[in-house]
């Protein structure tokens, strides 16, 4: 029943998602449909979801719920572990008559998740899924399930800010640490990144900070001093340091981008909260055009941090 385009139709359906799952894995299809209903698929409209756990009540006819859950759901989410694969009939029943009506996946009908390690083969082999292993934490895994469900319905994934020009990434810079003095010959069979001290390997590791200092953003910026505009600045100086463009010596690109970003000082001018959310878009931004996780910012407040009312 789609709607004839590259995606079916969420109007010819009473559920978005169908969630196929194996007793095992019954708390990932909670956490799953649980952060799905908490989000919005179009404003004023969240995503619906069914889940047997939550939907199959008592005095509802099983097999007729279940019937009733495959024909009116716009996509199925297999929840995929080595139990699903292996030992449950039922789940390959409940995804192959999505599976069947978009065999190309060309309306992304089907989208597996994968919870633990196991490796699809057959028919589900194919089909790229969603992976949750060897995530962080929650706020990382909840993150990667909504914008894979989020690129499944929109068929693309393109990134929120202009990725960094590949000639001379984004944060280069040449960082030096002092190497250990050896008293033999590198092994050959190293890395070139090791030294050999007194018999034993160590690893060389290096650690490149970005430092910003006193951002003093606004509730509302003056022209050209949006947060996705100063993202763009900060990107076109790192670029500038990494080439040495400004002091004409050139220091050489393909040095590591930043492992840490500082910042200190005044986030804001009056400690407001429009004021802090300005920040946030700004650091966010920055953090996606770098490639970096947002736990590897380090803030410390300033006196304009705090509000004098």
């Amino acid at each position: 029943m789609g709607n004839g385009g590259d995606a079916a139709g969420s109007d010819d359906y009473e559920f978005d998602f169908f969630i196929s799952r194996t007793k095992a894995d019954r708390g990932w299809a909670e956490w799953i449909a649980w952060h799905l209903e908490a989000t919005e698929r179009e404003p004023g409209r969240r995503f619906r979801v069914l889940l047997q756990d939550w939907d199959f009540v008592p005095g509802r006819d099983w097999t007729d719920r279940m019937e009733e859950g495959i024909r009116r759901a716009e996509r199925v989410l297999p929840v995929l572990s080595p139990d699903y694969l292996g030992s449950s009939p039922f789940g390959t029943a409940e995804w192959r008559p999505f599976w069947r009506s978009d065999p190309q996946g060309h309306q992304r009908r089907t989208i597996p998740v994968r919870v633990r390690e196991c490796k699809p083969d057959g028919l589900l082999g194919s089909i790229i899924y969603i992976d949750l292993i060897g995530l962080k934490n929650e706020d990382e895994a909840a993150s990667r399930l909504l914008s894979g469900i989020q690129a499944a319905l929109g068929g693309r994934i393109k990134p929120p800010v202009k990725p960094p020009w590949p000639g001379h990434e984004i944060g280069h810079f040449r960082s030096i640490a002092p190497r250990a003095v050896s008293t033999r010959p590198d092994f050959p069979g190293a890395s070139s990144d090791t030294d050999r001290i007194a018999g034993e390997t160590i690893s060389e590791s290096t650690v490149t900070v970005l430092h910003l200092s006193g951002m003093r953003l606004l509730a509302q910026p003056a022209a050209g001093r949006t947060p996705a505009t100063l993202v763009t600045w900060l990107s076109d100086d790192l670029r500038r340091l990494a080439t040495g463009a400004d002091s004409g010596i050139d220091v050489g690109a393909g040095g590591p981008r930043p492992d840490l970003v500082v910042v200190t000082g005044d986030l804001t001018e009056t400690g407001t909260k429009p004021e802090f959310e300005q920040a946030y878009d700004l650091l966010a931004g920055l953090a996606d055009a770098l490639g970096l996780d947002h736990d590897r910012f380090a803030i410390i407040p300033g006196s304009h941090d705090v509000s004098r009312k």
